[in-house]
């Protein structure tokens, strides 16, 4: 009892540290957020305060604890005194208790009534079912398969342009040894208990494979990155500008009632300059040099031509160029399959 007397009986150095401790409480926030902890602080460090003291002539400590309550308290706390006096803690506790408890009732009332509108309004129940519903479609679009042929996760094998044609993935799912039904690594297509179709032939196999599908449907993708061009290039032929190839002729018109092999004094010579031209040529060809000579065309109605030295040569060209445009409709034919 003589240490606990000896610490806790000295009632002058007990008002100096309470007295101490009220006038270092922090300031109550403008918007009153804080308000209750400061006030149980308040009430706490004022009941030890006044306990068997009258606080009645500490009106300094009453007006410092009134500057740390927001400006809306201490406005309510003007209306109600008046301002003609000073107040002292005890007094000032007392005030502030019926606004806190104001301040509460009216706080738990606009939480109940919130709480029963958001359960019986439609509205908000709709919205927040649209929201799960859109937050669930954003988590599936995040774990989102990747493209069983290029294994990227950015697009789907409908959709992939580093394998763009069935073609192409017909041969990269042999390669790869997949379900041609459902493009599954770990069983065989015969294995396969999937029950889709194709949504174009409604053949029993993937969509992404399907020969049938539109072309628009081929020719609308997009290229996605420098992988991608980089394939295009690979597999997109070589074109060349097109080539024409000129041959002057030179045409003697003769009276048409006489027409004859040879020149004559009324002939008028007329130079006509022929031209075609072929398509782009897949591939560079090497140069042939082939033997050349002038051609006399006499009366348009009976025309007459001689050709002179038509060799092997010529021969061999004329052949080069058949087995050429067969090889051109060739590479033509693919080029397009593969748009």
């Amino acid at each position: 009892m003589d240490i606990l007397k000896t610490h806790f009986d000295d009632k002058v150095t007990m008002r100096h540290i309470l007295y101490t401790e009220l006038a270092q409480l922090p300031n109550c926030d403008p918007e009153g957020r804080n308000l209750l902890t400061l006030y149980n602080r308040m009430f706490a460090l004022i009941r030890q305060f006044s306990v068997n003291n009258d606080d009645s002539q500490e009106t300094a400590l009453g007006a410092i604890l009134l500057n740390k309550l927001p400006a809306r308290v201490r406005s309510r706390i003007y209306d109600k005194t008046a301002n003609d006096h000073n107040l002292f803690p005890t007094e000032l506790l007392h005030l502030l208790t019926d606004i806190v408890r104001k301040d509460i009732t009216l706080y738990e009332m606009n939480f109940h009534s919130k709480t029963s509108n958001t359960e019986q309004s439609p509205y908000v129940s709709f919205n927040t079912s649209k929201y799960q519903k859109n937050t669930k479609r954003s988590r599936t679009q995040q774990q989102m398969k990747p493209s069983p042929y290029c294994e990227q996760v950015n697009h789907s094998a409908v959709s992939c342009d580093v394998f763009p044609t069935p073609y192409h993935r017909n041969r990269r799912a042999k390669e790869q040894r997949l379900c041609y039904n459902c493009l599954s690594k770990y069983h065989s297509t015969k294995e396969c208990t999937s029950k889709r179709s194709c949504k174009y032939c409604k053949q029993r196999h993937h969509t992404s494979m399907c020969f049938s599908q539109p072309q628009q449907q081929l020719q609308q993708r997009p290229q996605t990155d420098t992988r991608n061009r980089r394939n295009d290039k690979l597999h997109k032929p070589r074109t060349y500008p097109e080539r024409q190839h000129c041959a002057n002729v030179t045409v003697e018109e003769a009276p048409i009632s006489t027409p004859v092999l040879e020149s004559s004094e009324n002939t008028t010579p007329i130079t006509i300059t022929c031209s075609s031209t072929s398509p782009p040529d897949q591939q560079p060809k090497p140069r042939v040099a082939l033997m050349c000579a002038t051609v006399n065309l006499y009366n348009p109605s009976n025309a007459s031509l001689r050709d002179l030295e038509k060799t092997a040569e010529q021969l061999m060209y004329t052949l080069y160029r058949k087995a050429e445009k067969r090889f051109s409709a060739q590479v033509h034919q693919q080029t397009e399959t593969k748009h």
